[in-house]
């Protein structure tokens, strides 16, 4: 009776583990899909150099998101995926807490950045960089309020309702990104777009969720959530620099046009890391749970079936791609055409990568924080020495070798390291 009690919970939580794999599939597709028909008519409509000064804009808008979260996102899914059902309203109000926080937090640290880059120094390689980037500021707590909720939905495994979000966000963005391009044809315009989308955003999710809104906590909650928050913070502001930084450093080496094709075909080879990243916030809050159980071979069997999947997708998604890409930029702008083989030399390290990438959440969730500091710094330094020499000597086709080495590398050293740290086996 207990063998099959076991079992049968087993495929419960298969099915519900296919069930929101298909469901961040859903979202996720919405996010491509709309992300490649936006980038198309930028580039289409207003050219490589509008495209480079947007790509720009929007990894400094990134960057800030991410340094004015103070990691609370990545608290909200830990601590609310470890609550029991019967604890609701403490999970509640470490809820509310985070989001309260990080919207004040947001609004007061984006002033101070404005202020300093309009009357201190600016560190924006031009004008027109800095004011996208100022229009850009004004969406952040509101981004970050709406990140907490969807950190919510994926502690409690809603991961419908994290699609939602996420498809009405892009989709929104769509839409409202079009309409700037073909009444305004300004790329300054097309930055208001964000602040519409995710003050429209927050507004109707806040009133979906107000029933889990509790303003009883207390100081404690804060300071716990800050706590873990800080400490994973730090690892996630490393990540995204390791991910965005390539745009923001190589916009210093080369020029706006360079930079737009550059942007563009690098949008199609970290599109790779899609269906990981996938895995990986679907495996999050399951990590969490089994490793506090110490319910190891779970977990392991767990993982060597992401494992296997993870494979079997990105490789079909690789094929996809280096088809796909050929064929598109055909009936593009002219200053594209010529991306193919800059395409190739890049997305031949994403492809390896792309096979571990789904194993950047271990450390973290198995409590291992300072190791994923360690981590994130280590791949940060050779990124960013990589980008640096080989843009500075190489140029635009330095910048896609170093996109390709770091990859390499950080597929290495990541495996061997999760390994080290925790015996878990990522490849």
């Amino acid at each position: 009776m207990v063998k099959l009690r076991s079992l049968f919970i087993d495929k419960l939580t298969v099915n519900k583990f296919a069930i929101d794999t298909f469901y961040l599939i859903g979202g996720q597709a919405v996010l491509l899909g709309a992300g490649l028909l936006i980038n198309l008519l930028i580039g289409q409509k207003l050219g490589a150099d509008d495209f480079g000064v947007f790509s720009q804009a929007m990894a400094f808008f990134m960057l800030f998101a991410v340094v004015m979260s103070f990691g609370l996102n990545v608290a909200i899914i830990k601590k609310v995926s470890e609550i029991d059902d019967n604890a609701q309203q403490e999970r509640h109000r470490i809820f509310t807490s985070s989001i309260l926080v990080t919207f004040i937090l947001a609004c007061l640290l984006s002033l101070i950045v404005f202020l300093i880059s309009e009357y201190v120094f600016s560190f924006y390689k031009s004008q027109i960089i800095k004011d996208a980037v100022s229009i850009s500021l004004l969406a952040i707590p509101f981004y970050n309020v709406n990140r907490n909720i969807m950190s919510y939905f994926i502690g409690m495994q809603d991961q419908l309702k994290f699609s939602i979000l996420r498809s009405l966000r892009w989709g929104g963005l769509l839409v409202t990104i079009t309409l700037m391009v073909l009444i305004y044809e300004d790329i300054l315009s097309i930055m208001w777009s964000f602040l519409i989308v995710e003050s429209g955003l927050m507004l109707f999710f806040g009133y979906k969720i107000r029933k889990v809104i509790d303003f009883g906590f207390s100081l404690t909650t804060i300071q716990q959530s800050l706590s873990f928050g800080f400490k994973s913070f730090l690892s996630d502001i490393i990540s995204l620099l390791y991910d965005k930084l390539d745009i923001i450093l190589i916009g210093y080496f080369l020029i706006d046009s360079d930079v737009g094709i550059y942007s563009f075909l690098i949008f199609f080879v970290k599109s790779v890391y899609i269906f990981p990243g996938i895995m990986s916030q679907n495996l999050s809050p399951i990590v969490s749970k089994l490793w506090r159980d110490h319910k190891i071979e779970e977990l392991n069997r767990k993982i060597a079936n992401v494992r296997k999947i993870n494979l079997l997708v990105v490789g079909a998604q690789g094929v996809l791609l280096l088809v796909g890409y050929y064929v598109l930029i055909e009936f593009f702008n002219a200053e594209f055409r010529e991306s193919y083989t800059y395409f190739l030399i890049a997305i031949s390290g994403t492809l390896l990568f792309a096979s571990a990438y789904w194993s950047g959440i271990i450390l973290l969730m198995t409590g291992f924080l300072n190791e994923n500091v360690r981590r994130t710094i280590y791949n940060l330094i050779f990124s960013v020495l990589s980008i640096v020499i080989f843009t500075y000597f190489f140029g635009l086709v330095g910048a896609c070798i170093s996109c390709a080495v770091n990859a390499i590398f950080s597929f290495f050293f990541n495996v061997f390291y999760i390994r080290s740290i925790t015996g878990l086996r990522v490849v």
